[in-house]
């Protein structure tokens, strides 16, 4: 430890022993071997070059600011713990955000005060371990390493208080589960009692409930109110009190009711089968067994009664099994009046509690008789009745019929709900319950439905009720035992970790445990090979990592004396000071990843596996020639060194460990032999794929880059197949190692940069596909032949990874274009790319053609159907161009798009033929480079990528002015059409957002320009227009479908009069095929489409419709 007389004249720099030879009789003798922290004199230390930065030690100089901090907000955490467990006690669970419960908040400040420990205790294990810098620093940095280590060394009685520290600071992380267990939930019952104003009728008017008609004053019909309350009671829907709201209360209500006064009688009955005659007939005769009667009382004195009419059930019903006996007839009265209900309130619902026995009757209201109330008019009770009467009217007669037994003749469903059988078969010994308390609870149900209904109309009917309401409420509880626990757990760990701030004063720099500092305190100063020679070792990290800053890049491993001898020392030197074994290298032995079919399959294999061997073997021998010679070579300019023909020569630069061939590889490999590198069409142009790539040994001669890249590619077409995101860890391994092959390639000089190099970027270009990702379209509306063609259908469904496909395309244009490459295999792949990517941004292709396309250029001449016209002979031959086409061309259509228009037309004719089997010498690779050329010829006149987009679909006022506006935006138009058909048939891209964004431009542009269009009469070509622009909307779902559904039933009014009277057959025939179209592709959505169109399905044209008719038309 230092003196006390430090802090009054501090010493510069604590110099090592052996540096302080020059004192003569400093008792040099007497030190130990190891290092200790002492003054340096001051003489030496004027002399000593490195010294910059002084020793200082104080207080605050040297008061560990971030160290205490972290450990107070460690302190704090555990105090936030506390007092959310004390603020979330008795708060219910509802008040608390559903994402972030008093658990999350516990686990986060627990997590929180752990991170900040970790970092306090890492301040104070450097301080530690500097202070005690002359005892053994492998105890105290051991006991701040681990839990493990820590103990062992506390074990041992080294590094008590670090150890000690260590130990309880990681135990305290048991304050998270103990701080969760604390807090807890339990439900809460509170009751209350109070009075509120509830909003029901006690009456009825007279003629709310029904209507009657005719000289016989029955009822006719229900009011449309009673309607109302016969339908939600048959729905069973909840009763809803207007105005009134009260959670779970209990109360009684005052409403309309009914007084019930029930009276029994009995009847015989005898329907046993006997011998004698009499029996017989008399079971023959049968007898009544199940009976419901609903009726308004209609005496004559019902005049003269006080109270008026009542209602009258009356139940007839068998229930002993005996087929003799007594059937039991009950009868009740039901007088209307206010009646007071037991109910349940909850929010704004009431629901009626126990039965009709329950409530209490009140007082009987007059009821006018039926007899009285006049044709028109109506009453209250004739309501009841017929609702009652419609759910419970029915009857059960049952008699014997000789040998066939027993037959019962029943009407309406209560004498099949209420029928108990004995037997499989009906019989006498068959019984009925009596219905009658479900009659009567099915009356006062409606009654009380109707009082609440009521109140709506007459809101001044209320009365005050007093309520008890008891509520159940889930709520936070916290355990404050565990609590405290929890908290003492914490704040041991937490007070375990000061003690190793202890002394802080005594160091005179800022310290830490970073490698480097310690390197460059306990590093042999003295050797010249050392690389922090020069700096002071009183700097901090900071200071020495400026300090070398120049020297640059270091590399672990085996250093070279400088005297000459072989011994070698592994130290972190500049990489050019390390030695390497030049004389060895890996050599891969190509392996089969298919089994042999044949013998001399296995012969060719081993064959090929010797000569690579021997070739690689070979050129090694040619490149260790001795030093001398391959030095006169490298400076003679006629000759080829060892070392540019291996760049010449890359198949041998590379070599690929066989440990890669796992399972999951060869699932890979085979997948791309037997699907994957096949479906880019192997043929007479087959050029999207290279050679190399179908060959196993072949490609892994390529480089690990490309072989990676490959494999990667494969597994995003797998993706696609599976509708799933790739998982697997070998596919992604892949993945990881292409990117990291690639990204050592591209840091040499782009003339460096091999073109497999290059590919490997290409074949990660492709966007790995998800089933979440909501880009791909919703339907096929346009479902073309060939829709698969090189896998269209997996590298067009998702935009390409901007950052690599940019990557790739500045890199070509770097190498001097597409032309300077020197495989045509690539030129032509990298075209694929680039217009894939197009066809999703709707933007120009940035590369030129390939020449590569030029034989194909041979064979595209439309005129002969791309090659195909002998395999087509059969077919009528659709000419280039047609009146309409030529009417356009009148009009200004340019010339580039005319010849795109005749190319499609054409391409339409052969892909259709080839769906119905008619092209005998199909050669795919060969469709697919004409179906490129004519993407890339409809693309060549849209504006490059980042251009703007707005001068394709709106014309400035100046430009309307001129006198070739038509032929603007007829081409402009035209060209939105056929972007529309080559994505949906000729280069079938199934990405949703080119098909969004077409189908908005076009619909803005027949907005512009429609009614210049009526006026030009092009009614074909608004009707071609709207049809594709209505097959684009349904392809990815979007809403405008029905705006250009509309927009084709008025061109066809505009065009016929009030109705659409042509059929498909002729709308395609006058107005579709003289443009593009194909009937293969198109004509399953296009003919629902116009269907809707002539029926008008859709039912908003005298609304909407209006508004659009002013936009479209002026």
């Amino acid at each position: 430890m230092l003196d006390n007389n430090n802090f009054a004249s501090p010493s510069p720099w604590p110099l090592k022993d052996e540096f302080m030879g020059s004192k003569s009789g400093s008792g040099v003798g007497d030190r130990k071997s190891w290092h200790r922290l002492e003054d340096l004199p001051t003489p030496f230390a004027a002399q000593y070059a490195r010294l910059s930065q002084p020793w200082l030690p104080g207080f605050w100089k040297r008061f560990p600011y971030r160290g205490l901090g972290m450990w107070l907000l460690a302190l704090i955490g555990t105090m936030a713990a506390v007092l959310i467990l004390r603020y979330s006690d008795g708060v219910p669970v509802e008040n608390w955000d559903e994402h972030i419960q008093p658990t999350v908040w516990l686990a986060l400040t627990s997590a929180l005060s752990g991170a900040f420990l970790a970092c306090a205790f890492t301040e104070g294990a450097a301080i530690s371990y500097w202070r005690t810098a002359g005892k053994p620093v492998t105890a105290v940095y051991g006991s701040s390493t681990g839990i493990l280590q820590a103990a062992i060394n506390l074990f041992t009685w080294q590094s008590k208080t670090l150890g000690i520290a260590s130990i309880l600071m990681t135990l305290s992380v048991m304050r998270g589960p103990l701080m969760q267990r604390a807090s807890a939930t339990t439900n809460y019952y509170e009751s209350l009692q109070g009075t509120m104003n509830f909003h029901i009728a006690r009456e009825l008017p007279t003629d709310y409930a029904c209507i009657m008609t005719g000289r016989t004053h029955s009822t006719s019909l229900l009011t449309k109110n009673f309607s109302n309350i016969a339908h939600s009671y048959s729905r069973r829907d909840d009763m809803v009190a207007f105005d009134t709201s009260c959670t779970n209360c209990t109360t009684t209500i005052k409403g309309f009711g009914f007084d019930v006064n029930c009276t029994e009688t009995t009847r015989e009955y005898n329907i046993t089968a006997g011998a004698d005659d009499a029996s017989l007939k008399q079971a023959m005769n049968g007898a009544s067994f199940f009976q419901v009667n609903i009726s308004e009382f209609r005496d004559y004195s019902v005049y003269q009664m006080v109270d008026g009419a009542f209602l009258q059930y009356t139940t007839l019903f068998k229930d002993d099994s005996n087929c003799y006996g007594k059937t039991k007839i009950q009868t009740c009265d039901l007088h209307a009046g206010i009646a007071e209900f037991p109910v349940r309130i909850d929010g704004d619902k009431v629901e009626l509690e126990g039965n009709w026995k329950d409530d209490k009757f009140i007082e009987r209201k007059y009821m006018l008789p039926a007899g009285q109330v006049g044709s028109g008019s109506g009453n209250i009770l004739g309501g009841f009745s017929t609702i009652v009467n419609a759910l419970y009217a029915s009857t059960a007669y049952m008699s014997f019929t000789g040998a066939t037994g027993y037959d019962v003749r029943s009407d309406g469903l209560p004498a099949t709900q209420y029928l108990t059988m004995s037997g499989a078969v009906p019989g006498c010994n068959d019984t009925w319950s009596n219905p009658m308390d479900d009659i009567i609870e099915l009356t006062r149900n409606i009654g009380f439905r109707a009082s609440l209904q009521y109140a709506r109309f007459n809101t001044t009917d209320k009365q005050k009720v007093e309520y008890n309401s008891g509520t159940t409420t889930l709520v936070y509880v916290t355990d404050y035992n565990k609590m405290w626990i929890a908290v003492l757990v914490s704040l041991i760990g937490i007070f375990s970790v000061l003690p190793t701030f202890w002394g802080w004063w005594e160091l005179g720099r800022d310290v830490s445990l970073n490698p480097l500092e310690i390197a460059n305190a306990f590093g042999t100063v003295g050797q010249e090979s050392h690389i922090m020679r020069n700096v002071d070792p009183n700097q901090n990290v900071g200071g020495i990592v400026n300090a070398v800053n120049d020297i640059g890049p270091v590399r672990y491993g085996a250093w070279e004396m400088s005297d000459g001898s072989k011994s070698a020392l592994l130290r972190m030197p500049q990489p050019a000071d390390l030695r390497f074994n030049q004389g060895t290298e890996l050599h891969f032995l190509p392996i089969a990843t298919t089994k042999p079919d044949t013998r001399r399959a296995v012969e060719l294999r081993r064959a090929s596996a010797r000569s690579h061997l021997a070739k690689t073997i070979h050129q090694r021998k040619r490149c260790s020639i001795n030093k001398a010679l391959e030095d006169d070579k490298l400076h003679d300019p006629n000759q080829i060194s060892c070392a540019g023909h291996w760049q010449l020569t890359p198949t041998l630069l590379h070599t690929v460990p066989d440990n890669i061939v796992d399972q999951h590889t060869r699932m890979l490999l085979n997948y791309c032999i037997q699907s994957f590198w096949p479906g880019f069409e192997m043929g007479s142009a087959a050029f999207h794929i290279p050679s190399f790539a179908r060959d196993y040994s072949t490609l892994v001669a390529q480089g690990p880059g490309l072989y990676h890249a490959l494999l990667w590619s494969a597994a995003v077409s797998m993706s696609y197949k599976k509708e799933a995101k790739i998982t697997e860890k070998e596919s992604l391994t892949h993945y990881t190692k292409a990117l990291k092959y690639i990204s050592q390639d591209i840091a040499q000089p782009v003339s460096k940069i091999s073109e497999q190099t290059m590919f490997a970027i290409l074949s990660i270009t492709g966007s790995e596909v998800s089933p979440e990702d909501g880009q791909g379209i919703v339907k096929r509306a346009l479902d073309p032949p060939l829709a698969e063609l090189s896998w269209i259908h997996v590298y067009g469904r998702r935009l390409h990874i901007d950052a690599h496909a940019k990557a790739l395309i500045r890199i070509v244009d770097l190498k001097g274009g597409i032309h300077n490459l020197r495989s045509s295999d690539f030129q032509a792949s990298f075209n694929y790319m680039d217009l894939t990517r197009a066809s999703q941004t709707l933007t120009r292709p940035h590369l030129l053609v390939s020449r590569l396309y030029g034989r194909v250029r041979q064979t595209h001449d439309r005129r002969k159907l791309f090659g195909y016209r002998d395999d087509l002979a059969g077919v009528a031959w659709v000419e280039g161009t047609t009146a309409h086409l030529r009417q356009l061309s009148a009009l200004g259509l340019s010339a580039d798009l005319q010849d795109v228009i005749g190319d499609m037309r054409a391409w339409v004719q052969v892909i259709e033929g080839y769906h119905f089997g008619l092209l005998k010498t199909s050669d795919t690779s060969l469709l697919t480079a004409h179906r490129d050329l004519i993407q890339q010829r409809l693309l060549a006149n849209l504006p490059r990528e980042g251009e703007e987009e707005s001068s394709e679909i709106l014309v400035s006022d100046e430009e309307q002015e001129t006198h070739n506006h038509i032929t603007q935006w007829i081409n402009r138009v035209v060209q939105t059409a056929l972007l529309i058909f080559s994505l949906g048939v000729t280069f079938p891209i199934p990405y949703a957002p080119p098909y969004h964004r077409l189908s908005k431009r076009l619909k803005v542009q027949l907005e512009q320009h429609a009614e210049e269009a009526f006026d030009l009469q092009l009614l074909d070509l608004l009707t071609w227009l709207g049809m594709l622009g209505a097959l684009c909307s349904e392809q990815v779902g979007s809403d405008l479908r029905v705006w250009f559904v509309y927009f084709l039933r008025t061109v066809e009014t505009r065009r016929a009069g009030r109705s659409v009277t042509r059929e498909w057959s002729l709308v395609v025939r006058e107005s579709l095929e003289p443009f593009i179209w194909s009937t293969v592709s198109c004509d399953a959505a296009a003919g629902v489409i116009w269907k809707e169109v002539q029926d008008g399905s859709i039912g908003w044209e005298t609304t909407a419709w209006t508004g659009m008719l002013g936009t479209i038309c002026g």
